[in-house]
């Protein structure tokens, strides 16, 4: 089917609604040619079409997609940029973290809207997905935090 095909660019491109539709067009294809070929069939086959049933919808269940992976690696990579410079200028501890929260917009901005579209293709709500993806940014900026704090006092620089 050309229709699994769309789906899996749908979820690979963050489009969860077209996703969605596309997923339930498949499975009430495959539902109809099911109950035509389990027509006239004894009560107890309701068991194996659940069965089926479950089967397919895991089959077609949103994989994690790879645009968080990557958007994550280059949100990281700008922040790891940002604590070398900031060490190599020797900025306070204070106004660091005032700044690390403005800097990587355009990666933070990618990495958050991945996250977000993933979250919503795995079926949550837009409040939950935007929760999730604004907890892992602030993990983010916490982390590189801690990290600037550890290099800034102990006088080092971190490894490439």
């Amino acid at each position: 089917m050309n229709r699994i095909a769309d789906h899996e660019s749908c979820i690979r491109t963050g489009r969860a609604q077209a996703a969605h539709a596309i997923r339930i067009e498949i499975l009430s294809h495959f539902q109809s040619r099911w109950s035509k070929l389990t027509a006239g069939h004894h009560p107890k086959t309701g068991s194996i079409r659940m069965f089926i049933a479950s089967i397919l919808l895991a089959a077609l269940a949103p994989a994690p997609t790879g645009n968080v992976d990557t958007t994550r690696a280059a949100f990281t990579k700008c922040l790891r940029g940002f604590v070398k410079t900031s060490l190599e200028a020797k900025m306070p501890e204070g106004e660091f973290e005032i700044s690390l929260k403005s800097t990587c917009e355009t990666e933070r901005a990618a990495f958050r809207t991945a996250i977000v579209a993933a979250n919503r293709a795995g079926g949550d709500s837009a409040a939950d997905a935007a929760d999730n993806a604004d907890m892992q940014v602030d993990d983010y900026h916490a982390n590189f935090t801690d990290k600037y704090k550890d290099y800034s006092s102990s006088g080092t620089m971190p490894g490439e």
